[in-house]
């Protein structure tokens, strides 16, 4: 049995100083999904307490199906979608974030002027992902931001991974209608090259396990 079961097993049990020793380590990557997610570092912070609170209440229901990052990924994306819902929060997602997804904007100059543009397509990013429906954001902020495999956004998420595929693809393509009056270009021949790069690493590492 491996330390993190074994802290798993002890938390599980009761043991609040081993639920300490699992969360500590993932404290920052749950703040920064909630803030990617929330768009408000005060709400982020609320979030981020709310998770660590329902982790701890229910850690008996964890059962190994998943990684134990997997799973509180899971809870913080559920706390984060009440939240969303009650309050309609727009989501942050920086450009750069979405620059492997296929995206490319016309190349400028480092000039005041052409940074305020980029800042404006910022925006306007922000306000693309926030009119998508919402299994979508939650699919595409998972993956193209937060960086997760398919595999992990389908774990997180409950869905089998044709479903997230088909999600996130479609998502993609509405931005990239919703961003070509924001000055956003065609994905680039790079940017598709590298998006079949990283789907074929992935069903290889699927293939391997």
């Amino acid at each position: 049995m491996q330390d993190s079961d074994r802290l798993i097993k002890r938390a599980q049990n009761g043991d609040a100083e081993a639920y300490e020793q699992l969360i500590l380590p993932l404290e920052q990557r749950i703040y920064t999904l909630c803030y990617r997610i929330t768009n408000n570092r005060e709400d982020a912070f609320d979030c981020a307490q709310e998770v660590m609170l329902r982790a701890y209440r229910s850690i008996g229901e964890y059962r190994f199906h998943a990684s134990f990052a997997t799973w509180i990924y899971r809870i913080t994306t559920n706390v984060c979608l009440d939240m969303i819902r009650r309050r309609r929060i727009k989501p942050f997602v920086s450009l750069e974030g979405m620059m492997d997804a296929g995206f490319a904007v016309t190349d400028r100059a480092n000039n005041p002027q052409e940074q305020l543009e980029r800042n404006d397509l910022n925006s306007a990013l922000r306000e693309c992902i926030a009119r998508l429906p919402l299994d979508m954001r939650t699919a595409i902020i998972l993956r193209d931001v937060q960086g997760l495999t398919y595999e992990e956004v389908a774990s997180v998420l409950k869905l089998n991974l044709g479903t997230v595929k088909s999600r996130i693809s479609r998502a993609r393509e509405r931005l990239r209608r919703m961003l070509y009056s924001y000055g956003a270009d065609e994905p680039s021949a790079s940017g598709k090259r590298r998006a079949r790069q990283r789907g074929n690493r992935i069903d290889d590492e699927r293939e391997q396990n």
